[in-house]
């Protein structure tokens, strides 16, 4: 051994794991869940997209469901607060967020297929927002 990380055959870049690699992933559902929907989300748009294979996101999130619940919570968590100078003009910023996003295409459709599907499956409440650790 020569004590050089492991490389992918020709991307020339060192192999993601553990918190960079859910990291990636994560971030290219919620792309794909901003410009395509939840019906639009796949696994193999997302492995695509972080350069993964399906493999490795099954591991993490056991089907769609799981994975679009992540990476929603991981948007609605990445969102900075408004700063106005006033309370009144936080709050109102923040309603005005608020209503520009759960009128948006991506997040009517979320709205209306994540509970369907939870429902059917009957995991809403216990779906994981991120990967079980190990």
């Amino acid at each position: 051994m020569t004590g050089e990380p492991k490389r992918q055959p020709g991307d020339g870049q060192t192999r993601r794991r553990g918190a960079a690699l859910e990291e990636a992933i994560l971030r290219a559902a919620a792309d794909e869940l901003t410009e395509s929907g939840y019906a639009g989300l796949t696994m193999d748009r997302v492995a695509q997209r972080a350069g993964t294979n399906k493999n490795t996101i099954y591991r993490r999130w056991p089907n769609r469901l799981a994975l679009g619940i992540a990476a929603y919570r991981q948007l609605t968590t990445t969102i900075q607060p408004p700063d106005t100078g006033t309370l009144r003009g936080d709050a109102l910023e923040l309603l005005r967020r608020a209503n520009r996003h759960w009128s948006s295409p991506s997040a009517r459709s979320c709205a209306t297929c994540c509970p369907r599907q939870a429902a059917r499956r009957n995991c809403w409440p216990s779906c994981p927002s991120s990967p079980p650790t190990r």
